[in-house]
């Protein structure tokens, strides 16, 4: 799906349907259906998990559940305007037949003055390591699917792959 342009965080993305895991819900995936059918407007009936995936732990401060899923009626789908702009699907042939471009970010760590290096052994000379992350980018259509999304559909087409 598109995000709604108006949207605070990520206007005008692609993403997957998702969200917070609110109190009440009684697990991650019970969250990931409420989730879908918030934003697509179809009900929890015609939503089915298919299987988890890898649990992603960002560092942007952010737990990732994912699930594969499926829509009985995607007929159905009527979308949520004040979150979606829009929905589209991509053939799976085509995902698996074009690779994404593929780029590495560096996380590089950078300290607050006030930041106790007396309390580790080496102090300032200690062997901090920068992260490395890799991004990939999808093309469809008009359309870049990249970021966490990208993580998340990168690591399902290497699960069918195999």
């Amino acid at each position: 799906e598109k995000r709604a342009a108006d949207l605070k965080l990520q206007p005008g993305e692609i993403c997957f349907p998702g969200g917070g895991i609110d109190p009440s819900d009684p697990s991650p995936a019970y969250a990931a259906i409420r989730e879908t059918t918030e934003e697509l407007g179809v009900p929890s009936k015609d939503v089915s998990i298919i299987a988890p995936l890898d649990i992603i732990v960002s560092p942007f401060s952010a737990i990732i559940y994912p699930f594969v899923g499926y829509i009985d009626n995607p007929r159905n789908i009527k979308i949520n305007k004040s979150e979606v702009e829009e929905i589209f699907c991509v053939p799976l042939n085509y995902l698996l037949d074009h690779k994404p471009i593929e780029q590495t970010i560096r996380l590089v760590v950078n300290f607050p003055e006030n930041y106790p290096f007396e309390l580790v052994p080496g102090g300032k000379n200690y062997r901090y390591r920068d992260g490395i992350m890799p991004q990939q980018f999808y093309f469809w259509e008009n359309r870049i699917i990249w970021g966490l999304t990208a993580r998340i559909l990168h690591h399902f087409l290497n699960l069918i792959r195999q």
